[in-house]
């Protein structure tokens, strides 16, 4: 009782709230005027106190002050009459006082200009707004506080009517109070609003009440609720002009429908058939009585008519376990008839799409139920498939309008969904035993509505799917519908049929100038079919079948190059012509490790003649095109020689792909350009072939290498010159070398002599083509002729030149004077001195190679003064800026020869040393070669002091006269300074 009590005093009081607003004068004094005055000079003396703050420490100058007030003026334009100058007002001090004296500076304080103010009404105005802010926001908080307490109230521990009834009397005075509230004050509303919301929120807890406490079952405490709630939300919304209370009026009004179906104790399907019913009236009541419909209600009536059936369908999968497949017949049929009547009125379509989906489903549905339960042919339920999916198609064909761009994009998605539904309907034969027969029905109501769809929509593109199926169809109707089953070969002959028939039409069409997409169509139906001409073949499992097959088909194909104008299906063409040949040599008596090298060599002679015929009609797209599979499917041979076959075979092999290389070489010498494709050809041919019969010719014998190389030898010292390419000079050198190697293993020669042979003749081809080169002033090959010769010679040099064996150090030796005499021969024709220096170096060495073989006894002595006596004899040649370098080097090598003998202690040596130096100075002298004198100075002392090493003193007193004559020349020469 004490919460009623509580009650009565706040709605009392919200009353006199109410009342009082309304007796309150509007020209009732007010204090604003001097509170708005009185918190400007508040603010204005707390600004005058920090200007004088920041004059005080400096941060600010009365001058700057100035400017700053000076430009504020210019913004704000506004001068009072009575107002004093502006430094005064800022509290300025003036000029003429002094700032830090002990005095207090004297700010004048004068009343600013006038400022902007508002009126007695709007400060009234926005106090009654803020009041009524607060007190709505009060009352917001304590509704929800009610509720809440309305909520724990069920819970207490008192005797059930007691609650009952303090829970229906805190709703009605909530409600009651709130909608007398809300007529009577406007000012007051939102209060108004929310205990209108207190009530209705406290509607809910009561119906869970009348259960609960008041004994009553679910179902009639449901009803009861959902009734009471669609007035009391109803009116509420009407008076209150609420949105937001229309939509949850009508979420009443399907717990209304729903409550009802539950209190007749009636299946699940019921429930969702009440929804749709709701959703049908909604839509209805829209439709035919709109102006009747209160606007408030419009748009809640509008969206649960939309939204109910589709949320219900949704909630029934759900619920699945409730329901059986009658209800959702039943389910679904309301819906389709929910959307019927929607369409009927409305004509859009979207719920002419909900019909057709949802009817579609609920006859699927049907047709399965009376299959079942009646128990008929176990095809029935795939013809009721496929009627309700021709159906479909059949309406979009009669229902499209082909000059409404929409209406044709809305009927093409159903003619795509109807026949995908067709297509899958397929697997629903697959457990019969006339599973083909039924397949080819429903193949054949794909192409019939193919057909009419390409007719009706003038679009090509739909003739495509009746093309899939006259692909299918044959191998359906032959291999599983006709007995006995038709052979794969008449099969191939049908498509070989249609697709000279498509080719005759695809002509036709190409000459009267039809539309591309009916060229592409039959294009596509060409290659299809010549397709399936060669898989038919193939799955005949025999090569003569494989063989014609085949061969037809790239006749086709080559037809149909022609009307399209394009080389490469030609290429397909050949292609299949080659496949072709190939299955003709498998078939033969011929051995089988003939069958590769027979078929390739008939292929690309096939090829050639087809390239020469182009070649004669001007075609050289085709006639190159050829020429490029001619050359692959000829290079196919070189697999020959990696399978165990006869000699035979892979010698042939390796002549024929010779002779390929010797062919693209003459097509390129009669060629006058070299970028054409052909050319190109031609050069891959002659570059490639001769590769590949090296790797052949391995297995065919020794000999045979050898002869490849010959030719890979010369032509590439043809294709030299016809390519202009001096590199590949060395190519051919390089493979000369090879030929030689393995020819000389080939006739047996002595084995020893291999190397320096293989080098010696390769060295004499070699030179004789730097003479030819000399003779042409070719100077690019004559380099490239004797790098070639240097590298077989210095490889002949480096085995054997360091042997023990005295045979290979003289052969070496030889090879290396032939270096020598090559490089002073070329250094001698283009005057280049440092070419004669090194040969001379070279040919030094080797000679002394020889006479290290010949006269064993030569000490180092002997080679130190030769090759000094070399290096001398280069010096006076030469002559040149190196010529004292040269002459130095000769010097170490006498000094340091001679003196390592001196040093071992072998006898004659040291006075040998003594003699060659006294030589040496005394022509130093003669030529007045002064580095030459001291050379010889330095080594005589050397020489001296090495006799005297046994007499110290002596030694000692010959450091002192040296020591000596070395200050006299040194004062000599600082007094001439």
């Amino acid at each position: 009782m004490e919460f009623l009590w509580f009650l009565a005093a706040l709605v009392f009081f919200v009353l006199w709230l109410d009342a009082r607003s309304k007796n309150t004068r509007p020209d009732a004094p007010t204090h604003t005027d001097a509170d708005y005055s009185q918190g400007y000079w508040d603010g204005y003396r707390a600004f005058g106190d920090k200007v004088e703050a920041m004059l005080r420490d400096g941060s600010l100058s009365k001058r700057k002050l100035l400017h700053y007030v000076k430009e504020g003026n210019k913004e704000t334009n506004t001068v009072a009459t009575d107002a004093v100058p502006m430094s005064e007002e800022l509290g300025i001090i003036a000029d003429d006082i002094d700032e830090y004296s002990d005095d207090e500076p004297q700010i004048f304080m004068q009343q600013a200009a006038a400022q902007p103010a508002l009126s007695k009404e709007d400060i009234e105005a926005q106090k009654e707004k803020r009041t009524l802010q607060n007190l709505n926001t009060l009352l917001y908080v304590g509704s929800f506080l009610i509720v809440a307490a309305a909520a724990l109230f069920v819970t207490l521990v008192m005797p059930p009517v007691v609650k009952l009834t303090s829970l229906i009397l805190v709703m009605v005075a909530f409600y009651v109070s709130g909608l007398m509230i809300h007529s009577r004050s406007v000012r007051l509303q939102p209060a108004a609003t929310a205990f209108i919301g207190t009530g209705l929120a406290v509607i809910p807890f009561v119906g869970f009440a009348l259960t609960s406490l008041g004994g009553l079952s679910g179902a009639n405490a449901w009803l009861i609720t959902s009734l009471v709630g669609l007035l009391a939300y109803g009116y509420a919304a009407i008076c209150i002009q609420s949105q937001l209370v229309s939509y949850l009026t009508m979420a009443f009004v399907l717990s209304l429908a729903m409550s009802a179906v539950s209190t007749l104790s009636l299946p699940m399907v019921w429930y969702f058939i009440a929804l749709m019913g709701v959703s049908i009236v909604c839509n209805t009541a829209q439709y035919l009585w709109p102006k009747r419909v209160p606007a408030l209600f419009a748009a809640p009536v509008e969206q649960t008519g939309q939204f109910t059936t589709p949320v219900a369908l949704a909630a029934s999968f759900f619920t699945m376990e409730y329901m059986d497949l009658f209800m959702y017949e039943v389910l679904f049929g309301v819906a389709t008839a929910h959307y019927m009547v929607v369409w009927l009125q409305q004509r859009d379509y979207i719920y002419e799409a909900a019909v057709r989906g949802l009817g579609h489903i609920a006859l699927l549905l049907i047709g399965y139920d009376l299959a079942t339960v009646y128990n008929w042919h176990e095809a029935s339920f795939g013809v009721w498939w496929l009627m309700l999916a021709a159906a479909q198609a059949v309406y979009s064909l009669a229902r499209v309008r082909t000059a409404d761009a929409k209406s044709v994009g809305v009927e093409n998605m159903w003619l795509v969904s109807a026949l995908g539904a067709i297509f899958v309907g397929m697997s629903l034969w697959t457990m019969l035993d006339a599973m083909w027969v039924w397949v080819s029905v429903s193949l054949v109501v794909l192409g019939a509505i193919s057909l009419a769809a390409t007719l009706k929509l003038r679009r090509a593109e739909w003739t495509y799917l009746g093309l899939g199926v006259s692909l299918l169809l044959p191998y359906v109707l032959g291999r599983g519908v006709i007995e006995p089953v038709v052979s794969y070969e008449v099969i191939a002959g049908v498509f070989a049929v249609f697709a000279l028939l498509a080719l005759v039409a695809l002509d036709r069409a190409l000459s009267l100038g039809r539309s591309q997409a009916a060229a592409s169509l039959l294009a596509a139906a060409v290659v299809a079919y010549s397709s399936l001409i060669v898989l038919s073949g193939m799955m005949a499992d025999s090569m003569v079948a494989i063989g014609w097959t085949t061969l037809l088909s790239g006749g086709i194909f080559l037809l149909l190059s022609y009307p399209l104008r394009s080389a490469a299906i030609e290429i397909v063409g050949v292609a299949l012509g080659v496949v072709s040949v190939g299955a003709w040599v498998y078939d033969s008596s011929l051995a089988s490790e003939w069958w590769l090298l027979v078929s390739a060599t008939i292929s690309a002679a096939l090829l050639v003649c087809g390239a020469l015929a182009h070649h004669a009609r001007v075609e050289q797209e085709r006639r190159d095109g050829l020429l490029c599979v001619g050359a692959v499917v000829f290079a196919a041979i070189v697999f020959s020689g990696l399978s165990f076959v006869g000699v035979a075979v892979l010698r042939t092999a390796t002549l024929l792909l010779l002779v390929a290389g010797i062919a693209g070489l003459c097509l390129r010498l009669v060629l006058r350009h070299p970028e054409s494709l052909i050319a190109n050809i031609a050069k891959i041919s002659y570059a490639v072939f001769p590769t590949l019969a090296l790797l052949v010719s391995i297995q065919a014998g020794d000999g045979w290498p050898a002869l490849v190389f010959i030719v890979a030898a010369v032509t590439a010292w043809i294709a030299s010159y016809i390519e202009k390419t001096a590199w590949l000079l060395s190519v051919g050198n390089a493979a000369l070398v090879c030929a030689l190697y393995i020819a000389w293993s080939w006739l047996e020669f002595d084995s020893m002599w291999q190397i320096y042979g293989v080098a010696w003749l390769s060295m004499g081809v070699f030179y004789a083509t730097y003479w030819l080169m000399v003779d042409k002033r070719d100077e690019v090959r004559q380099w490239i002729s004797l790098l070639s010769i240097w590298v077989v010679l210095g490889w002949s040099v480096i085995y054997g030149i360091f042997d023990v064996d005295p045979q290979h150090i003289m052969m070496s030796a030889g090879s290396l004077l032939l270096i020598a005499a090559t490089l002073a021969v070329h250094g001698y024709l283009h005057k280049k001195r440092d070419y004669i220096e090194i040969a001379a170096y070279l040919a030094t060495f080797g000679l002394q190679r020889i006479a290290s073989t010949l006269l064993p006894e030569i000490n180092f002595v002997f080679y130190g003064h030769w090759w000094a006596l070399v290096i001398a004899l280069v010096a006076w040649w030469r002559k040149g800026a190196d010529y004292q370098v040269r002459l130095m080097g000769a010097m170490v090598l006498v000094t340091g020869s001679t003196g390592a003998y001196a040093l071992m202690g072998i006898s004659g040596y040291s006075l040998v040393f003594l003699i060659e130096h006294l030589i040496v100075l005394t022509v130093g002298a003669v030529l007045r070669q002064q580095w030459v004198m001291w050379w010889g100075i330095i080594a005589v002392i050397v020489a001296v002091l090495y006799f005297l090493r046994g007499f110290t003193f002596l030694a000692l007193l010959f450091l002192g006269f040296l020591l000596i004559l070395f200050v006299i020349w040194r004062l000599t020469k600082m007094t001439r300074r």
